[in-house]
């Protein structure tokens, strides 16, 4: 315990998040990892307990509570702190119409953007209800990505609800003991760098040259449009017929859809490029099935990972799959390594990306929350409809090229693009 009474204990960073930590002071302005998640709320929601179930909530968490401290220390260091608040800005919309919503929500959003965290003076979350109509809310989360990863936003949320039901019952909430991310700080550390760097090392050897993008155009885009919204999207949602036999598909062969998605973007870098082999980044979960209650942890766990894939001219595709997947399962062992060091081990020179382009298969746990019974109903916002005026994040990385799985029942499939560097419709 520290002599600072409001100081409750001190780590180092995990690898993603140093990386994060890099970005963010290099380049506050076009820090792309401020996230915001939205929701919409139905119902009959209690605004004192919800804003009571987020502040326990974070008192349960010291990731919540966590500043960063990298001037005048050796090694970046997150200090977890007492008597945090995490602010909530109560706004009514009612009486607009929905025209004049979509508008001002997408101001509200870039304002919002406009306003970075300071990463040395927690808390690095705001919230931020909006009433639409009587019974309808929409509900912004904004939060800087060093702190949480999307498993870890889940988990909040099952918990705030959790504490919303008690408190708007006039009882106590009762949560399972807090398994704190510093368990995962310390598990990193006992981990064995040498093991890691000849198995990098060893599958990266001989690969000297990224791959390169596919469809780059450079665009000709404002430094104002930039700062606004320096990456596009576009996406593709695959009805719940298409994911049932698409499902059906990789589970006759004991894939995974995450594998399925890994070997047709490595097909489509080889057709834009021409090469046999090629090397991306994937985002994994980062929790590891040693650390006994990683699953339940509240912190950032992701990590991101170069894939290399060879595609060999005569292979069944089956086959393929089958072999990149327990190639995956492979990787699996070290996927806590820093991509920093995993870089340093490689043969791509030390001023050139390893890669990219990146696959983020979107992870979350079970929902095991029955908002029915809370009297509210809890949707995500989705602003790609046709006609929608916001946006929820102006970037989900710092990659030029990503592509996003969201599975679900109706699967969404996202492309993110950096838009100075590809040609894009507005």
């Amino acid at each position: 315990m520290s002599k600072h009474k409001d100081i409750e204990s001190i780590h180092y960073l995990s690898p993603l998040q140093e990386g994060l930590l890099f970005h963010a002071v290099s380049d506050a302005a076009a820090d792309p990892y401020f996230t915001q998640t939205g929701f919409v709320i139905d119902g009959e929601l209690e605004l004192h307990p919800f804003e009571q179930a987020w502040q326990q909530v974070v008192e349960r968490h010291p990731i919540l509570r966590t500043g960063f401290v990298w001037d005048g220390v050796k090694q970046p260091m997150q200090v977890a702190r007492y008597g945090v608040r995490v602010p909530l800005q109560c706004l009514d919309w009612r009486g607009r119409h929905r025209r004049d919503r979509d508008e001002a929500l997408a101001v509200f959003l870039l304002d919002d953007r406009r306003k970075p965290f300071d990463l040395l003076a927690p808390p690095m979350m705001r919230l931020t209800l909006i009433r639409i109509e009587d019974h309808r809310w929409y509900f912004i989360n904004s939060h800087h990505h060093i702190l949480l990863d999307g498993w870890s936003v889940a988990l909040l949320l099952r918990e705030v609800l959790a504490c919303y039901d008690a408190l708007a019952q006039g009882r106590q909430p009762r949560l399972p003991p807090v398994r704190p991310y510093d368990e995962y700080l310390t598990w990193l550390r006992s981990r064995n760098l040498d093991e890691a760097e000849t198995f990098w090392r060893t599958g990266l050897a001989g690969f000297t040259t990224p791959t390169a993008l596919p469809l780059e155009s450079s665009q000709h885009v404002t430094s104002e449009e930039l700062k606004s919204l320096p990456y596009g999207e576009q996406e593709v949602r695959l009805s719940k017929a298409e994911v049932e036999t698409l499902t059906a598909a990789v589970k006759r062969r004991r894939l995974t859809v995450n594998t399925l998605a890994q070997g047709a973007w490595s097909i489509l870098l080889h057709r834009c490029t021409g090469e046999r082999e090629v090397l991306f980044g994937a985002t994994v979960s980062g929790r590891p099935a040693d650390l006994f209650g990683s699953d339940v942890m509240v912190g950032l766990f992701i990590n991101t990972l170069p894939v290399r894939v060879s595609i060999p001219p005569d292979v069944m595709v089956g086959d393929w799959l089958t072999s990149l997947q327990e190639q995956n399962s492979q990787l699996r062992q070290y996927e806590w390594t820093p991509l920093s060091r995993i870089h340093r081990w490689s043969d791509v020179p030390g001023g050139r990306a390893l890669f990219d382009s990146i696959v983020v298969f979107e992870s979350y746990p079970e929902d095991e929350s029955d908002t029915d019974q809370l009297g509210l109903k809890i949707t995500p916002m989705t602003p790609h409809r046709q006609n929608a005026e916001y946006v929820l994040t102006a970037g989900r990385n710092n990659y030029p090229l990503s592509l996003m799985v969201e599975p679900a029942a109706e699967m969404r499939v996202i492309l993110s693009y950096a838009r100075e560097r590809f040609a894009h419709d507005d």
